[in-house]
């Protein structure tokens, strides 16, 4: 290492300052002590240790990075900005399912910590299981082991309702994100990468993990100075399954095996998936994860039947201590002879011994409420796929819901299952939609419902769908994909099945409904306000069921249009467009469109105006074909 004698006179000096020839940026420090190097060219200082040292003879020349305090802050909130919190094994957001209860998965739990701590080849341990098998409850729990023991080096953990964390975009900058926390000199080559290229997130998977993980580790671990032996070296990914897109799955795969596996990098990466056919392929003989992973098949290796049953026994019995229900004190209840029951039922599937302990636990009867579900299992004695018997366990609890719903319905003629889907399918699938029909509250009113008309929807589902605060806002999310499986398989959910098409036509309808029922007057002295800026549909006490449509209402309604008639699928609204455009209704899309495009704060208003024109287009195409009559296409069009 070579050293360069320095007469140093007073004040603030490195002592130690890299000098690299090769690079031709000075940093802001030197621009200020460029008295220092009067003789020097293209130099450019990196990890600076400011002192105050009068008397230092010399400087050491290192290798590291040019970012100040600050510089690095900023890098470091711009990647925390780009990273997903939600999918942090230790979120808020995960508060549900929890890990593995104690005395549970005790075998697959060791193997996994085993595999973990040996270092022995291979580096990647794929465990797959179909959809309530447990896998997430695992993961977490192996998750906090490794915290505990300092050997988690990240966690994520994807989720196909959370637009946070269901596509690739934030997993690359949440991984560095952990990384960096486990080390202060890491942390700053990372955050040293982000300011370099603050550009880096829009890029493609594999320049974000080369950049943001690879390159600064190996920097690290040319360090000789520090001791990477006690760097934590477990890195864990849930749900891979859930990630949008299989072939964004096999990218993700493919990253993890060049990036993480194929290196001299010390990780070990443990991955639990369902088994989708482009995961099975790449684990199969012949696919490109072959020789490299160890594939754990969690029903095929492990009997969870006796987990199963002390999970059913634990938890049911806390809910009798718990009850004021003096049939409910154990050792009476449970009966050994139910929990069997229950046992066989779940064929292996905690996640039908977890739903049977959530719809137990939210009812003020649990011995009548368990006896109810000893009567909905389905008959053991005849052979039954496991979906099949939590299919039929999900029928009963939708269809009571359903049928205590419609009863208690005051506003005759609501679809409990139409509108329950539609709440979710807007909270599970945002992306399409126009923001506004992302508040709950305006959706209430888009649909002319109460204003907790979707916490109604839910009163007698609570043991599979919760109400999540995002943000300030209201969502409905299932406590496990499971569910969304059956909701969404026809096959499955047969007649309680609700196609996304009856969805868009009934919010295309309530839409139509809201723009013909509100006067032409009001519309238009509301267009010419220039000082109404975003669309404000009025409290809820201004709001009755029945009563006028705001204009707000009907602007707002108006993007909510342009969703649903550009949905691909084919929806039966034929008589509503044809009275709409009788009832004069496009003349006020016209003035309601042109006034948002007006709006200072519409961020983009030739789209407004594109989606619009493709709306237009997709409508003179169903006339075209002769489903409205050609004197209304004539005026359509002329609109």
């Amino acid at each position: 290492m070579n050293t360069i004698p320095m007469p140093w006179q007073s004040g603030t000096v490195p002592q130690e300052l890299e000098v690299d020839a090769e690079l031709e940026r000075p940093s802001s420090w030197m621009a200020k002590t460029v008295s220092f190097f009067s003789n020097a060219r293209r130099v450019r200082t990196r990890d600076i240790n400011y002192v105050d040292a009068p008397n230092a003879s010399h400087v050491t020349v290192n290798t590291g990075l040019d970012l100040n305090e600050w510089q690095t802050m900023e890098a470091w909130k711009l990647l925390s900005e780009n990273s997903a919190p939600n999918a942090l094994h230790n979120a808020d957001a995960r508060s549900s399912p929890p890990g593995c209860d104690d005395g549970t998965r005790v075998g697959v739990i060791s193997d996994v910590m085993t595999w973990i701590r040996t270092g022995d080849p291979p580096r990647l341990l794929c465990m797959t299981a179909a959809a309530g098998a447990g896998k997430s409850a695992l993961q977490k729990t192996i998750a906090e082991r490794c915290a505990k023991s300092n050997i988690l080096a990240s966690a994520f953990c994807f989720s196909a309702t959370d637009s946070s964390r269901n596509t690739l975009s934030t997993i690359v900058p949440t991984m560095a994100f952990q990384l960096g926390l486990h080390n202060p000199t890491l942390k700053r080559y990372i955050a040293s990468a982000v300011a370099e290229d603050r550009l880096i997130f829009s890029k493609s998977l594999n320049t974000q993990m080369e950049t943001l993980v690879v390159t600064p580790f190996r920097r690290l671990q040319s360090n000789k100075r520090l001791n990477l032996n006690t760097f934590p070296y477990a890195i864990l990914i849930d749900g891979v399954s859930e990630c949008n897109g299989e072939d964004r799955q096999v990218e993700l795969l493919g990253a993890i095996k060049y990036y993480l596996l194929e290196s001299d990098l010390p990780f070990r990466v443990f991955i639990a998936s369902r088994p989708e056919p482009v995961i099975r392929a790449a684990l199969e003989p012949g696919g490109f994860l072959d020789g490299v992973a160890y594939h754990l098949q969690l029903s095929e290796h492990y009997d969870a039947t006796n987990d199963i049953r002390l999970y059913l026994r634990t938890r049911l019995s806390d809910i009798g201590l718990r009850s004021g229900d003096p049939r409910a004190r154990p050792p009476k209840w449970p009966r050994e002879k139910d929990i069997e029951v229950l046992v066989k039922a779940a064929s292996g599937q905690f996640i039908y011994a977890a739903t049977v302990f959530k719809y137990v636990s939210d009812q003020r009867k649990p011995v009548d409420s368990l006896y109810l579900v000893i009567t909905w299992a389905p008959d053991l004695n005849n052979p039954a796929s496991p979906f099949e018997k939590l299919d039929s366990f999900y029928t009963k609890i939708l269809s009571t819901a359903k049928e205590t719903y419609e009863r208690l319905d005051t506003n005759r003629g609501r679809d409990f299952l139409l509108l329950l889907k539609a709440y979710l399918f807007k909270d599970a699938f945002q992306d399409g939609w126009d923001r506004s029909f992302s508040c709950t509250a305006n959706f209430n009113k888009i649909l002319n419902l109460e204003e907790m008309a979707h916490e109604g929807l839910i009163e007698d589902l609570r043991s599979l769908v919760t109400v999540e605060t995002t943000s300030g806002e209201p969502r409905l999310r299932m406590y496990h994909e499971s569910f969304s499986d059956f909701l969404n398989t026809p096959i499955r959910s047969k007649d309680l099945f609700v196609p996304h098409s009856r969805i868009y036509a009934h919010i295309a309808k309530c839409c139509f409904q809201n723009i013909s029922r509100c006067p032409l007057e009001s519309i238009t002295e509301y267009c010419n306000n220039p000082e109404h800026e975003v669309p404000q549909v009025g409290s809820m006490e201004e709001f009755s069921l029945m009563a006028t449509p705001t204009p707000a209402l009907c602007e707002i309604s108006c993007l909510g249009l342009i969703t649903c008639l550009n949905t691909p699928t084919n929806i039966d609204i034929d008589n509503e467009i044809i009275d709409f455009t009788r009832s004069h209704g496009w003349e006020k899309v016209n003035m309601l469109i042109s006034s948002s495009r007006k709006r200072p704060s519409t961020e983009d208003k030739n789209q407004l105006l594109l989606d619009w024109v493709r709306t237009f287009a997709t409508l003179i195409a169903r006339f075209q074909v002769g489903r409205v009559p050609l004197s209304l296409s004539q005026a359509f069009i002329k609109k």
